[in-house]
């Protein structure tokens, strides 16, 4: 058997223990949810929690859960307290996301079908807190953590 020829792709496999597992955005698979109870397929408003466990993630503004995302609606955020080097996020529609890290804001456009979009990119493990504000109309399927 002959092998193709070796990449210049780095590893990217995630080989620190207490990175935050991947956590999905849907009724039927979310774990590490903290806020209020989650309703169906109807447009809601939520509340973020005063504090966010490592793992945490929670819901602000107007959101509609359904089964395979979340819609953001108006004043749409969500919190996600990680421990990672990156944080990555599926989303899907025609809008931005704005992301906020200790003290420090950035937008970022989305467009078009599910595919991935990097939030944040680091050099090594941390343990922080990231907001994130969504257009309305957007969906968000799943973080994955690096």
């Amino acid at each position: 058997t002959v092998l193709p020829a070796p990449t210049d792709v780095p590893d990217r496999t995630v080989t620190a223990p207490n990175t935050t597992p991947e956590t999905y955005l849907n009724v039927g698979q979310i774990k590490n949810y903290y806020g209020d109870k989650v309703a169906l397929d109807e447009p809601r408003d939520y509340h973020l929690p005063a504090n966010l466990p490592v793992n945490g993630v929670g819901l602000d503004g107007t959101w509609t859960t359904g089964y395979e995302n979340f819609t953001a609606g108006p004043n749409a955020r969500l919190a996600v307290h990680y421990q990672a080097k990156d944080v990555y996020l599926v989303l899907a529609g025609e809008g931005s996301i704005t992301t906020e890290l200790n003290g420090e804001t950035r937008t970022i456009p989305v467009s078009g079908t599910p595919r991935l979009y990097p939030l944040v990119e680091g050099s090594a493990l941390r343990d922080d807190q990231l907001t994130i504000g969504v257009s309305p109309g957007l969906s968000v399927y799943v973080f994955t953590f690096g």
